[in-house]
């Protein structure tokens, strides 16, 4: 058993024994299934639609929107294809489209999916997935958030990962107190601060800023003495 399916079976034990429902009334009234208890008890991994329906049903948020932003995000910030990514995350290249078309994975094929990208993404990567999820105010937190490792240390603390973290052009050399234009040239010719590409989307993350402000004003001193 996956460490997200035990966990999805102790957050149902729980809500059994505090509501003092039985199994298959729970499995009925949330699901219509009243044998699924049953069956997730008996090592069934369930698909994961009907584990949000179930989390919802006991007013807790959902994981799949959340699963299904995080493959999102990893695509976006790594440029690794969807074709790829089904292929060495899960055995089956078709897997990013079948998902974004409805389709529903069971919770072991989504702890396999989520240790798969944790290993492929660098740090950078992972703060830059953490970010775009952190910034997407539509995608709830995790129902199940003890079985899923954070994609960074500043994820305990997601406030350090908000709009500011990292900066298009303009923003960005507004930071540095240089054109836009200048900024673009450095990305060409070197010299300027570090930048990194989400996809199609040049960014630079606010902590290179400001390295880049002190290293020049660290060579400004140590030229004036």
């Amino acid at each position: 058993m996956s460490l997200l399916e035990a966990e999805f079976q102790r957050v149902v034990s729980d809500y059994l024994k505090h509501s003092g429902m039985s199994g298959r009334k729970l499995g009925e009234l949330a699901l219509g299934e009243p044998k699924f208890v049953r069956g997730l008890n008996g090592g069934a991994s369930p698909g994961l639609d009907a584990v949000d329906r179930m989390l919802r049903f006991m007013e807790i948020a959902p994981i799949g929107p959340r699963f299904r932003r995080e493959v999102e995000a990893f695509l976006i910030v790594t440029g690794t294809s969807p074709t790829v990514f089904g292929s060495r995350a899960i055995g089956r290249s078709s897997f990013v489209r079948e998902l974004g078309s409805g389709m529903s994975p069971t919770l072991d094929s989504v702890e396999r999916v989520r240790s798969w990208m944790h290993g492929a993404a660098d740090d950078f990567q992972r703060r830059g997935i953490a970010w775009l999820i952190a910034s997407d105010v539509t995608v709830p937190p995790y129902g199940l958030g003890a079985a899923f490792a954070p994609w960074t240390d500043d994820d305990a603390r997601i406030r350090k990962l908000d709009g500011t973290t990292f900066l298009p052009e303009r923003e960005a050399a507004a930071v540095v107190g240089l054109s836009h234009r200048t900024l673009t040239r450095y990305r060409a010719t070197g010299g300027g601060p570090a930048f990194h590409k989400f996809g199609s989307k040049v960014l630079y993350a606010r902590f290179d800023l400001e390295a880049w402000i002190e290293a020049r004003l660290r060579r400004r001193l140590a030229g004036a003495a």
